[in-house]
């Protein structure tokens, strides 16, 4: 087996790695999205029954995950 044989080995398996990753993230992108605004829905909800405690909780939940997803995730998949 020569060098160029194993380089090409190496970047196909890379690219399986990369094809699986992103479908995986394709996939839960929606599903995460449904959770983080209705975790914030949830917690516009509390507060507005007067548990602030927990409300703010809630929205400072799905917005960090918000965050994560949307501004966060895109920089470290420009690494693959």
């Amino acid at each position: 087996m020569t060098a160029g044989e194993v380089g090409d080995v190496g970047h196909a398996i890379a690219s399986a790695i990369k094809d699986v990753v992103m479908s995986v993230i394709d996939f839960l992108v929606p599903i995460v999205n449904t959770v983080a605004i209705s975790l914030i829905l949830i917690g516009l909800l509390l507060i507005a029954l007067r548990q602030e405690f927990y409300g703010i909780r809630l929205i400072l939940g799905g917005g960090v995950s918000l965050i994560i997803l949307h501004l966060v995730l895109p920089v470290v998949l420009s690494f693959l």
